[in-house]
């Protein structure tokens, strides 16, 4: 069996943590830890469903909503796509305080 859990989600005070640490005891379970992509893997992973790089911005945004969650990427990234959002995140912002687009 695989299971799945994020480590908040067996905080000492849950019964999962119970479950889990006498299966440990057990010698049932073997602990393989996983993390998100580093900003340079989420780079490569968007620009290879995009054929090109995200902005910054978009970037930045999609790493924190993600934590680097490959899955996650992908899906929102698909989403944007189809939805016709994806054109608005690449297309050139007005400067805010002047009025001025960025050249």
């Amino acid at each position: 069996m695989l299971a799945l859990r994020r480590d908040e989600q067996a905080g000492p005070d849950t019964p999962l943590h119970a479950t889990i640490e006498a299966a440990r005891r057990e010698g049932l379970i073997v602990d393989l830890p996983v993390s998100g992509l580093d900003a340079q893997g989420k780079g490569r992973l968007v620009g290879s469903l995009l054929g090109r790089p995200a902005p910054d911005e978009a970037s930045r945004r999609l790493h924190e909503v993600t934590r680097g969650n490959p899955l996650f990427i992908k899906e929102i990234v698909r989403h944007s796509v189809e939805s016709g959002y994806l054109d608005e995140l690449f297309r050139p912002r007005p400067i805010p305080a002047l009025g001025l687009r960025p050249v």
